[in-house]
């Protein structure tokens, strides 16, 4: 029996779009009828998030959670009460920050309060409110971040991208999780910091067990998600190396494909 449903956002729940179908919603709904706990994670920020949760009634949900910054906070929605943080290594970061630079990229850094930014990337963040949370434009090679930092985004084109994950050092491997969460955005997080590292802390202070937890993604920094549920789903429209990693597919984000799963397997059960 499920007990717990995960889910990414872009390229899962959300159509290609960004929208929620009516369908999701009403399934949505029926979860929420049955005190089922939903749990939406993403990379987005926590506040990102909180905005899209709102348009299913999330933070109205007792049995609401988010876990946001690709597995690096986790929050329940109602009342909204955090649960827990895993920061960067203040000496991996560096060391992240510094490799990085070498091999001149653009830099976005993540810290509770703030976005720090180097060079000219405002015209990446896409989210207005990303762009309002910017508090400085730092040179990197001269500033010292001194805050507590969630994770660092690299964008840039994807050759690159794919060659600069290749030549991470062990040093760094050893203290942080890797990824691309988009065919141009390669992420660092803390060790502990992955979707699934956080699912699976969230469903021990749950007492539910990972065998009784659905999970569904589309992009690399899912797999550790749908690896660590007892029924991992990779939609349609999912990356190869997801669907490798996944108990089973679904159909395509912008034919349901989450819903599809959740009303044969769960809500329709026993009819």
């Amino acid at each position: 029996m499920i007990k717990l449903i995960a889910t990414d956002l872009d390229g899962t729940l959300l159509n290609s779009q960004g929208n929620l179908s009516k369908n999701t919603l009403n399934v949505l709904e029926r979860l929420k009828e049955r005190m089922i706990p939903i749990v939406i994670a993403s990379g987005r920020t926590s506040s990102q998030i909180m905005k899209m949760a709102k348009q299913i009634k999330l933070n109205e949900y007792s049995e609401g959670y988010i876990i946001s910054y690709n597995g690096v906070v986790t929050a329940k929605t109602k009342p909204f009460q955090l649960i827990e943080e895993k920061f960067l290594d203040p000496d991996t970061s560096q060391s992240i920050i510094r490799f990085l630079l070498e091999h001149k990229v653009k830099i976005q850094i993540f810290t509770p309060n703030n976005i720090f930014v180097s060079h000219d990337i405002e015209a990446t963040l896409k989210n207005q409110s990303e762009r309002e949370k910017i508090s400085v434009k730092v040179n990197l090679n001269d500033t010292l971040i001194n805050e507590p930092i969630y994770k660092i985004l690299v964008y840039d084109e994807i050759d690159k991208l794919n060659t600069i994950k290749t030549l991470v050092p062990e040093s760094i491997l050893k203290n942080a999780h890797v990824f691309k969460s988009h065919n141009q955005l390669l992420e660092f997080v803390s060790i502990e910091g992955s979707k699934g590292d956080a699912l699976k802390r969230l469903l021990k202070h749950l007492n539910i067990n990972e065998d009784e937890a659905m999970a569904f993604g589309d992009e690399e920094n899912d797999i550790s998600m749908l690896k660590s549920v007892g029924f991992g789903i990779a939609m349609g429209n999912a990356k190869t190396i997801v669907k490798e990693n996944a108990k089973m597919i679904t159909l395509s984000n912008d034919f349901d494909g989450v819903a599809e799963i959740i009303n044969h397997y769960i809500l329709n059960q026993g009819r």
